[in-house]
């Protein structure tokens, strides 16, 4: 356990390209870093896809929905979808890929120890992932 709740989170913005879209669109991502994080040791990642997908407005304020469990050495990614970029879609899927690839750049993330996890929309986005690179 760590001494210390204290989180360090860290915008990470990524642009996306939406399907059949003119333009493309950056999405938002949240990644909760523990403040005792040292990078001499590996540490777990959890991604938690949130629910409520069918939202609209992909510029609402961003606030951490992560559960997070008090202490618990983990880091925390929490990347952002609504109803044009739902867990379902291409575009989302780069989306979480670029952003797992910037946080194990980043950070010293124990690949064996790395989990999606999800609520309603979300637990369908963990679905949808499995189904699609089961081997990962």
């Amino acid at each position: 356990m760590l001494a210390s709740d204290e989180l360090r989170t860290v915008l990470v913005s990524i642009h996306v390209a939406l399907r059949e879209a003119i333009a493309a669109v950056t999405v938002d991502n949240l990644v909760e870093i523990p403040a005792g994080y040292v990078p001499t040791s590996r540490w777990p990642l959890r991604m938690q896809l949130h629910g409520g997908v069918g939202r609209d407005d992909p510029d609402a304020p961003l606030e951490p929905q992560s559960g997070r469990i008090p202490g618990e050495p983990q880091i925390v990614v929490e990347p952002r979808a609504y109803w044009e970029a739902a867990w379902w879609h291409t575009a989302q899927l780069e989306n979480i890929e670029a952003l797992l690839a910037w946080v194990r750049h980043r950070y010293n993330v124990d690949e064996r120890q790395t989990y999606v996890t999800g609520i309603s929309d979300g637990g369908t986005g963990v679905y949808f992932q499995g189904l699609r690179d089961p081997n990962r």
